[in-house]
């Protein structure tokens, strides 16, 4: 059973949209089965990792680190509204 921490924050991956890299998507869902503490949800045009803050921000710090150019679009909190 995983345990869905208290404050959530998400990364999400749209299939369909011109900043899709299929490298980034497999590099991410690697990234939190061998992370504990991440939930990931999946259908046909989204995927979406959910954790605490720190976890997230880890996930988005190896991404950037791995794939120079990539960047954090559509950034959401606790509070799902877009975060600058």
């Amino acid at each position: 059973m995983t345990t869905v921490p208290a404050v959530r924050f998400c990364q999400s991956f749209k299939k369909y949209t011109a900043e899709f890299r299929p490298e980034v998507l497999a590099f991410a869902r690697e990234y939190a089965r061998a992370n504990a503490g991440f939930v990931l949800y999946e259908d046909a045009s989204l995927v979406k990792l959910t954790a605490d803050q720190a976890k997230i921000d880890a996930l988005r710090t190896a991404l950037a680190e791995k794939f120079p150019g990539w960047t954090a679009v559509g950034i959401e909190g606790a509070d799902g509204k877009k975060k600058a």
